[in-house]
C-alpha cells in the first residue's frame, strides 16, 4: 500500500470515528437518559462535583482546589437567580458538611447546625458571582470574580458566626514557595489566586461562549469545536497566561523569602531563645466532661509536667481546658493549690488553658499565664467562640432543641488581645479554632507578641482528619506573621512551624506525651502583621469603585 493510499484511509477511518461518535450522541438525546442531562440537572451535578472536590481538598490534596471552582462557577454562569441561590447551598452543604463532618461526634446537631449556616453563607456568595459571572465582560469577570471571593471571605471572618474552615487560601499550607505571599496579603491572597486561576481556565476554554447551552450534549459539542481549532492552546489563552505568570513571579519571590527565613540561620540574627515543653495528656473527651475522673485527669498532668520538667525548660504549656474545673485565683479553690503546689516542683513558668469566671459570673475559655511561684501574671479570655459548639445563636428560640439543651451555659467572647511578658520576651496565646480566622494571631503579634501558640482540646474529634487541618492551619498563621507557631494539643497533635513554615517538630496523634523544644522570639514583623488586611481593603475598594462607575454610566 502506497504512503497516499495509508493517508487516504487513515483520514477514512477518523471520519468514520467522528461519525460514530455524532450518532451515539443523537442516540443519547433521544433516550430516557435524555431527562438527566438537561440543563438543570447538569448544573446540579457540578457543583455536587464542585463541593466534593472542595470538601477533599483540606489538608492533603491542595492541588484540587486548583480546577475545583470550575464546575461551580460554569454553572452559576448558566443558572437563573434562583438557581444559583439553591445551587450555592448545595456546594456549600458539600463542601462544609463533607470537610467537617467530624463536628458529628460533638453531636448531630452541631454538624447541622454549623454546615448550615456555613451553606446560607455559601449560597450568598454564589447569588452575587452569578451576578458578576452575567452582568460583566470576559476582563471585568477575571479580576472581579477573585476579588469580590476575597471580599467575601474577610467581612465573613469578621462576624461573630465566622468559622475558618471554608478558607480556600488554607488549602496551601503544603506549598511553601506560594505560601510566602500571605507575609504580604494574609491567606486571602492565595484565595485570589486560586479563583483568578479557575475563572482564568474558564474564559481559555469560551465555556461562557456556549450559545445554546440546553444538556450535555451541547458542552460536550462545544468542547470538541474549540479543541479542534488549529492552535487551540493559544486560542483566548492570554487569561489563563496571566494567571500562571502570576503564580509564576510569586513562587520566585516564596522561594527567596522562604530561604531568607530559613531557621538554621536565625542563630546567627542574636534572637532570644526559650525552652519549651509541651505537655499532651491524651484525655478521652467521655472522661473529661463527666467530671468524676478529676484526680486521674491531675495525675497524669503532674506525671508529664515533672517529666518535662527534667529538660529545664523555661515554659510548660497545658492544653485548652486540661480539666473541667473552672479556676480562680482563690486560697481556698482546690485547682489553684493543686497548681501552685506543682509549680513548687517544677519550678518554671506554666501557660495552662483553663475556664474562667469574670466578676459578672460569666464563663470565659481562657489561657492564663503563671510565673514560677503560681502568681498569675495575666489571662487571655477566647475572643471568638465557636457557633454551636461554645455557645447558641439566637439561644432564645432554638436553645431547647434538642441536644442543643446539652449546652446550657454560653461562652461569652473576650474583648482583650493579652500578650504576656516573660523574662527573654513576649508571648501571644490563642484558643482552639481561632488558629482557622488570621485577624486575632495578627492583632497578637501587633501587640508585641514575638511567638504565637495555640492551645486546643481536639479530643471531641476522634481520630478524625479534622487533628491534621487543624495543626496545618497553625502553619499558615506562623508565615503570615513571620513568628514560631506552637500548637498544644489534648490528644494532638502538637508542635511547632517556624516562620517560614517549617514543621520543626510534632508528635503523633491519641498518644500520651512530652515535646520539648527551642523556639526563638523574632523582632522583625511581616508587612501583613504590621498593617493588617490592606490587600483585602484594596479588593473592597476596587469592587466599590467598579458599582460606582456601574451606578454613573446607568443613570
Amino acid at each position: 500500500m502506497s504512503l497516499r493510499e495509508a493517508r487516504f484511509f487513515a483520514l477514512l477511518r477518523t471520519g468514520c470515528a467522528i461519525s460514530f461518535i455524532n450518532k451515539i450522541f443523537m442516540k443519547v438525546e433521544e433516550m430516557s437518559i435524555k431527562r438527566f442531562l438537561k440543563r438543570r440537572n447538569i448544573l446540579i451535578v457540578f457543583c455536587i462535583i464542585s463541593g466534593i472536590l472542595l470538601a477533599v481538598s483540606f489538608p492533603k490534596y491542595g492541588f484540587l482546589v486548583w480546577i475545583a471552582l470550575m464546575p461551580l462557577l460554569f454553572s452559576l454562569y448558566y443558572c437563573t437567580k434562583k438557581e444559583a441561590f439553591f445551587l450555592g447551598f448545595i456546594t456549600g452543604f458539600l463542601f462544609f458538611g463533607g470537610q467537617m463532618y467530624w463536628e458529628w461526634y460533638v453531636t448531630p446537631i452541631a454538624w447541622i447546625g454549623l454546615t448550615i449556616l456555613c451553606s446560607i453563607y455559601f449560597s450568598i456568595l454564589s447569588f452575587f458571582l452569578h451576578l458578576l459571572l452575567r452582568e460583566t465582560k470576559s476582563w471585568i469577570r477575571i479580576l472581579l470574580i477573585p476579588t469580590f471571593w476575597v471580599i467575601f471571605e474577610f467581612l465573613w471572618s469578621l462576624t461573630p458566626l465566622a468559622f475558618g474552615w471554608g478558607i480556600l487560601g488554607n488549602s496551601q499550607h503544603f506549598f511553601l514557595p506560594l505560601l510566602q505571599i500571605v507575609r504580604i496579603t494574609g491567606v486571602y491572597g492565595v484565595s485570589f489566586l486560586i479563583v483568578f486561576f479557575n475563572i482564568s481556565a474558564l474564559e481559555t476554554l469560551q465555556l461562557f461562549k456556549i450559545s445554546n447551552f440546553k444538556n450535555l450534549g451541547s458542552l460536550i459539542k462545544h468542547l470538541i469545536r474549540f479543541f479542534r481549532k488549529k492552535r487551540w492552546l493559544l486560542y483566548n489563552s492570554k487569561y489563563l497566561f496571566s494567571s500562571i505568570i502570576l503564580i509564576i513571579l510569586i513562587l520566585i519571590y516564596g522561594f527567596f523569602t522562604f530561604l531568607n527565613n530559613n531557621p538554621k540561620y536565625l542563630f546567627f540574627k542574636n534572637l532570644n531563645k526559650i525552652e519549651i515543653s509541651l505537655i499532651q495528656p491524651n484525655i478521652p473527651q467521655s472522661i473529661k466532661i463527666s467530671g468524676q475522673h478529676i484526680d486521674s485527669i491531675l495525675e497524669i498532668l503532674e506525671k508529664l509536667s515533672i517529666e518535662a520538667a527534667k529538660n529545664k525548660s523555661d515554659l510548660i504549656v497545658f492544653p485548652e481546658s486540661a480539666t473541667s474545673l473552672v479556676f480562680t485565683e482563690d486560697e481556698t479553690d482546690f485547682y489553684f493549690n493543686w497548681t501552685k503546689k506543682l509549680l513548687g516542683e517544677i519550678k518554671t513558668n506554666l501557660l495552662k488553658g483553663v475556664f474562667t469566671k469574670d466578676e459578672e459570673g460569666n464563663l470565659h475559655n481562657s489561657v492564663i499565664l503563671l510565673d514560677r511561684k503560681g502568681k498569675l501574671i495575666d489571662i487571655y479570655e477566647k475572643i471568638h467562640p465557636i457557633p454551636f459548639g461554645e455557645f447558641i445563636p439566637a439561644r432564645r428560640f432554638i436553645g431547647n432543641i434538642g441536644p442543643l439543651r446539652l449546652l446550657r451555659e454560653d461562652v461569652i467572647a473576650g474583648k482583650k488581645y493579652t500578650v504576656f511578658p516573660i523574662s527573654q520576651g513576649k508571648i501571644g496565646s490563642i484558643i482552639c479554632f481561632e488558629s482557622a480566622l488570621p485577624q486575632i494571631p495578627r492583632k497578637l503579634r501587633n501587640n508585641g507578641a514575638q511567638i504565637l501558640f495555640v492551645v486546643t482540646n481536639d479530643g471531641w474529634f476522634r481520630n478524625s482528619v479534622e487533628l491534621e487541618q487543624h495543626f496545618y492551619m497553625g502553619r499558615v498563621r506562623a508565615v503570615e506573621n513571620g513568628v514560631y507557631f506552637v500548637q498544644c494539643a489534648n490528644t494532638g497533635i502538637s508542635g511547632v512551624f517556624a516562620p517560614n513554615g517549617m514543621e520543626l517538630d510534632a508528635t503523633r496523634k491519641n498518644e500520651a506525651c512530652t515535646l520539648t523544644t527551642s523556639v526563638y522570639f523574632m523582632q522583625e514583623q511581616t508587612f501583613y502583621s504590621k498593617y493588617g488586611d490592606i490587600f483585602s481593603y484594596i479588593c473592597l475598594l476596587i469592587f466599590f469603585i467598579w458599582i460606582i462607575s456601574k451606578l454613573f454610566f446607568y443613570t
